[in-house]
């Protein structure tokens, strides 16, 4: 038998297999993009099947790219949807079989840390091609044209009223997965980031700005980060969902904020997710920022805060595009907007997917040249 593990290089693994996946192809992945379904497949594919999720939440917010499936349809491709889709699966030319965490997006293929076995054994690429098959027989009937101009005009007409509050609608088959069976925690790992915040820390003594120097270390224990990020008494966080994206930020001198860890959130359960009389008395500071969101398996930077992610730098790169409330803004014709003053008005400033993906970039080089802080 031949297997092979894999963690990186996988847009060069995708490149070997193109030939064998433009003759004979069956793609399980819950996120699609457009370039690389293009480069993957070319312009005439033989035989092309796609699961993937029929969530337009997610494609409005720019999870998956509704583009990408007007490409496979465009060149004969059958696509079906399922609920809570989560496997990443790859079929090569029927003798090739990809188990991985990588979506076929660009971030799944260029910039993400993920893993996978890939093997040419039969025994295997049957097991695989049988989950497939079970999987695509319970999924919608074949994605079609009419369908999707219907998903693409209703995704521009909330963009159009800037309705980002409305549930477009999930149009992927429920084949009975029930999360009412599980734990929350449990079903955390399944889930994807629909949103991505800045939640700064240190603000609970005053607005004080640390000097560069200081070790992240020493900030992650002094505001009490390790697991949880707080909020002032008269602002719940109430717009947090499970598997948002939180990045950890502080204010510092000269004027920057740097982001220097990240973590997914759970969502702030109103009379649980509060400070303890005893935690008070430990840091009399949460008797004024009682609320907090618990996080899951925080990264933070190791090193000092000159060495994190400038916040003024990226708001230089991107203008508008840096928060989602600027960018809604810009888009209704307002002129004059001061970005940086963006996020002094709120405990959390919510980014957009444009953003998110910068900041992740960074935070990953980051991570490359300066390694993890172990806690």
């Amino acid at each position: 038998m031949k297997f092979e593990i894999t963690n990186k290089a996988w847009h060069k693994l995708f490149d070997e297999c193109a030939q064998d996946a433009r003759n004979h192809c069956l793609v399980i992945s819950p996120f699609l993009g457009k370039k690389v379904v293009e480069k993957l497949f070319g312009n005439n594919p033989n035989q092309v099947r796609v699961l993937t999720r029929f969530n337009l939440d997610e494609m409005s917010k720019g999870s998956s790219d509704i583009q990408a499936l007007d490409f496979l349809l465009s060149v004969g491709a059958q696509v079906r949807g399922i609920k809570h889709l989560h496997s990443k699966v790859y079929i090569f030319g029927s003798k090739k079989a990809l188990i991985t965490s990588a979506n076929l997006t660009h971030s799944g293929l260029f910039h993400n840390y993920e893993y996978g076995v890939l093997s040419e054994d039969p025994d295997f690429v049957r097991s695989v091609t049988d989950y497939f098959e079970e999987l695509w027989a319970k999924a919608t009937p074949d994605l079609t044209e009419n369908q999707l101009t219907e998903w693409k005009n209703k995704i521009s007409e909330s963009e159009r009223l800037q309705n980002g509050g409305q549930h477009l609608g999930d149009y992927g088959a429920d084949i009975g997965f029930d999360h009412r069976d599980i734990d929350e925690h449990d079903a955390f790992s399944a889930l994807e980031p629909h949103n991505w915040f800045i939640k700064l820390v240190g603000t609970s003594r005053g607005n004080d700005r640390l000097p560069l120097g200081s070790f992240v270390r020493d900030v992650i224990y002094e505001d009490d980060v390790t697991t949880r990020i707080w909020y002032p008494k008269n602002k719940h966080p109430i717009g947090v969902r499970n598997g948002d994206l939180a990045f950890i930020g502080r204010l510092v001198k000269p004027a920057d904020v740097r982001i220097f860890g990240r973590a997914r959130v759970f969502r702030h359960i109103p009379g649980q997710d509060e400070a303890t009389q005893k935690e008070v008395e430990q840091l009399r500071w949460k008797a004024d920022w009682p609320h907090f969101v618990r996080m899951s398996n925080p990264e933070f930077i190791r090193g000092r805060l000159a060495d994190c992610v400038s916040l003024y730098e990226m708001i230089d790169n991107l203008g508008t595009d840096m928060f989602r409330t600027t960018r809604e803004r810009a888009l209704k014709g307002e002129k004059d907007i001061h970005v940086r003053g963006t996020y002094g008005r709120q405990p959390a400033v919510w980014l957009t997917a444009k953003s998110a993906g910068n900041l992740n970039r960074r935070l990953d080089q980051k991570f490359a040249n300066l390694g993890r802080l172990q806690l």
